[in-house]
């Protein structure tokens, strides 16, 4: 991850010179950190699971209880992620005598590809000599277009250093601990020794028959079947979403102050779903836990159910809400100013990813519990990363 990483860090110039290649290379370093996440993701959930494997069965009932730790761990570094890329291209733009603003990359690019409206370069001028912080008019609009765009990508491309040294640290803790984490391999070499005082595995743990393990493998791609909807929905977080907030949404109203560096935009947006799988797993697990203690607890399958209805129940939520806004073929006929008075709170980006990180907690770290739970022990991280 850390190569991909790196040639993701490589800025882009503007206007792009050969556009074939710098595609290319963008598209080869996202396929060597998606090579990198299946390496990491899967087998360190599968990971999770072997620390429950072989406990009592007191301990084992609380599977679920421990993904659930895990999923919110996870989501304290999702949560300073966008706001450390925000920080870093904010900075970035500082340093050039620029502000940022959510809606001038999109009018930049519109200019520079020939297609930019009278209305949006009305709208364009005035963005421009807003963000200007050395205090000039701008009266040269294509040397500032280039200019602006320029400084906007490479403050992305440096955000993603951030990442590199951040993926150090979790190495460092990584080589510190792995001698304290289970190894199934291991456990067959020492019972396959007889010695004495060790854990011995069952002929069960290492080998199922042909049959069990297919019943099995066709449960898993059930509940595979099933997810991969949530996920096409969840992951319009950092698309369709970003892309609302940015036009919908007025951002203006968030901004803090660093100092070096202001964070705003429509990203961060993309740190209310972490901060609330932070806030919200607590409760989430006392909920079950008093439920369990009552027999009334729910099994895992209903539970990535209802989080399924749930889910629904957030974008039929932002539909609504979103037929009193004007369609988003007609902003570029808008003036700055109607476009600014048409934006709604934050609140709404908000009420949304609440409700859908409730439906979150009650999918995904369950989710890979019952992965953990069903998988067969030699296909563990496969499963896992299905």
């Amino acid at each position: 991850m850390v190569v991909g990483y790196i040639v993701l860090a490589i800025p882009t110039p503007t206007p792009v010179p050969h556009f074939a290649l710098y595609l290319t290379i963008t598209c080869f370093g996202l396929l060597i950190i998606a090579f990198g996440n299946g390496l990491f993701k899967g087998n360190l959930q599968a990971l999770v699971g072997q620390m429950y494997d072989r406990a009592s069965e007191d301990i084992k009932k609380k599977r679920d209880a421990g993904f659930q730790i895990f999923y919110m761990f996870i989501n304290i570094g999702g949560f300073f992620a966008p706001l450390i890329a925000i920080a870093v291209r904010n900075w970035w733009l500082k340093v050039h005598h620029f502000d940022y603003n959510a809606a001038l990359p999109e009018l930049c690019h519109k200019f520079i590809e020939g297609k930019i409206t009278a209305v949006e370069m009305n709208n364009l001028q005035e963005l421009a000599d807003k963000v200007n912080l050395s205090g000039n008019a701008v009266t040269e609009m294509n040397v500032f277009v280039n200019s602006y765009v320029d400084v906007f990508n490479q403050g992305f491309h440096y955000a993603f250093f951030a990442t590199i040294f951040a993926i150090g640290i979790s190495i460092i803790i990584y080589l510190k601990n792995k001698k304290i984490f289970p190894d199934p391999a291991e456990k067959v070499t020492v019972s396959s020794n007889n010695n004495e005082g060790k854990t011995a595995i069952t002929q069960e743990e290492i080998s199922m028959s042909v049959t069990e393990i297919r019943q099995r493998i066709y449960a898993l791609f059930a509940v595979f079947g099933v997810v991969i909807f949530f996920w096409l929905s969840f992951h319009q977080n950092g698309y369709s979403l970003t892309y609302f907030a940015r036009d919908y949404v007025n951002l203006d109203v968030i901004n803090i102050d660093l100092g070096f560096t202001v964070i705003k935009g429509a990203e961060i947006f993309q740190s209310v779903n972490p901060f609330f799988v932070v806030a919200l797993t607590p409760l989430i697990m006392w909920l079950f836990g008093s439920m369990r203690k009552r027999g009334k607890e729910p099994s895992t399958p209903m539970k990535i159910g209802i989080g399924m209805g749930i889910a629904a129940l957030a974008y039929v939520f932002l539909m609504i809400f979103s037929f009193a806004l004007p369609a988003k073929e007609t902003l570029g006929s808008m003036s700055e100013t109607a476009l600014a008075a048409m934006r709604v709170t934050p609140l709404i980006m908000v009420g949304l990813y609440f409700i859908l990180t409730v439906a979150e907690l009650f999918i995904s770290p369950l989710g890979l519990s019952f992965v953990s739970k069903v998988a067969p022990p030699h296909l563990q991280g496969l499963m896992q990363g299905c």
